[in-house]
């Protein structure tokens, strides 16, 4: 909870590409760089834990810029921690996802970036794939 009790808004703003939501006591702040350094191109390697990069702050100043502009209290309550870690993205910028070829019974759904916007389509679409055989909507 935030102090006295309240909880926090959650949100999404499409064009800065930020989304902010309550974590603890405070606000968690998301953004991404749809134009981004690409990171160990050739597979990641095997013994990644989870290490994060570098803070790298400056390439994401028009993103808290848009937000502080959106949601000025976030502006206002300063940076606690940056958090800057590899992101996955498919080839086309869009999920990976449907069956495994091979695999009897094997699915897949990765490169999932946008996990606000996508996870609903891609859990309904994944769902309808299984139980019908094909998705509703053009995967």
């Amino acid at each position: 909870m935030a102090p006295g009790g309240r909880r926090l808004p959650a949100g999404i703003n499409y064009e800065a590409n930020i989304y902010f939501c309550q974590e603890r006591g405070g606000m968690l702040l998301g953004t991404y760089k749809p134009q981004s350094t690409p990171w160990k191109i050739n597979g990641t390697p095997l013994d990644f834990g989870h290490e994060l990069l570098n803070s790298d702050l400056d390439r994401f100043a028009d993103r808290l810029e848009m937000c502080f502009e959106r949601i000025p209290a976030i502006g206002e309550a300063g940076i606690k921690n940056i958090i800057n870690s590899p992101f996955t993205f498919g080839p086309a910028g869009n999920p990976m996802m449907g069956p495994v070829p091979g695999l009897h019974n094997s699915w897949v759904a990765v490169g999932v970036m946008a996990v606000f916007c996508q996870c609903g389509g891609v859990g309904l679409t994944m769902a309808e794939w299984m139980i019908d055989s094909k998705p509703s909507i053009e995967v």
